[in-house]
């Protein structure tokens, strides 16, 4: 019987001590499953095998909060992997196990008792004035920022080369299915269903409360550029940017166009319960919050 294959990987800031992530691979090991792990962790656990990119495995099991994964899925994008969660964090829109019953969770992969999500990935481009172009993936969202520039961007964009909108903002956000829970959700934008096949536009502090967010096929074409008549950033101090997943940042200026469209890279989900709600990860954080605020000082406080 063929042994199945498990990536674990760990954001030690969740887990100092590397104590549950022992008791985690202690328990695959259990079950005959081949453990790897990366450089980092590996010295810690050099009983069992580490990760290279000719290892074929079943499933990435990811350790941390969502962020984690994300960080996970940039590393790995050029590898199809699955990736399966252990929330360890505060919201965990992507991780569905928790310390509780991952157990469970993964004995229910194991036999197949599982199914996959499939969710899209935003292919970007930003070019330059001398077409100098930086591209790459997205999983959660590619936003235009003002960063530190004191005054708003007169943004204007074309979906599919033509119906052209320019507005003022201090930014726009667009973002995945994925990402529609994270800065599109801070910014007021809408949630998808984690399958949906569209991406949404949400404005970033917008002059009119009239400009809302926009939802497109994920077949769309999305351009940006930040063109205004007789106004130049090329001698500013500061530029505006453009954020990919919040942790790669490009300075763009006037004469830059924003590229944004579907990828031929898809994220795979292993989801166990098909049945938890949409809205309970957002829910919960939100609770989590208030009670942080009111309830823990020790005090029987009540909210006025």
């Amino acid at each position: 019987m063929k042994k199945h294959r498990v990536l674990v990987l760990v954001n030690r800031e969740k887990d100092k001590n590397l104590l549950f992530t022992k008791e985690v691979v202690d328990f695959l090991s259990s079950k005959n499953i081949e453990v790897y792990l990366e450089d980092a962790i590996y010295k810690e656990f050099p009983y069992l095998l580490k990760i290279d990119n000719t290892t074929e495995i079943d499933f990435v099991l990811v350790l941390g909060g969502d962020g984690t994964l994300i960080d996970a899925l940039h590393r790995y994008i050029n590898n199809d992997y699955k990736y399966f969660g252990i929330n360890l964090g505060r919201v965990g829109c992507l991780l569905e196990a928790t310390i509780h019953n991952y157990k469970t969770k993964i004995e229910a992969i194991l036999k197949n008792n599982c199914m996959l999500e499939h969710r899209n990935v935003i292919a970007y481009a930003v070019v330059d004035a001398e077409g100098h172009k930086i591209k790459g993936e997205a999983f959660n969202e590619v936003s235009l920022e003002r960063g530190r520039l004191f005054k708003m961007l007169k943004v204007n964009m074309y979906i599919n080369y033509h119906n052209k909108t320019s507005f003022y903002a201090d930014g726009v956000v667009v973002a995945t299915s994925t990402g529609s829970s994270a800065f599109n959700l801070s910014c007021g934008g809408p949630l998808l269903l984690p399958d949906a096949k569209n991406y949404v536009i949400t404005p970033i502090c917008p002059q009119l409360r009239s400009i809302t967010s926009l939802i497109v096929n994920d077949k769309d074409i999305i351009t940006i550029d930040i063109k205004n008549e007789g106004v130049s950033l090329k001698n500013t101090q500061y530029k505006p940017v453009v954020m990919v997943d919040g942790r790669t940042m490009i300075e763009i200026d006037e004469d830059s166009l924003i590229s944004i469209e579907k990828s031929d890279k898809i994220l795979k989900i292993i989801k166990v319960d098909s049945e938890i709600p949409l809205f309970e990860p957002t829910f919960k954080v939100s609770m989590s919050s208030y009670k942080s605020n009111f309830y823990d000082t020790g005090e029987e406080n009540e909210r006025v």
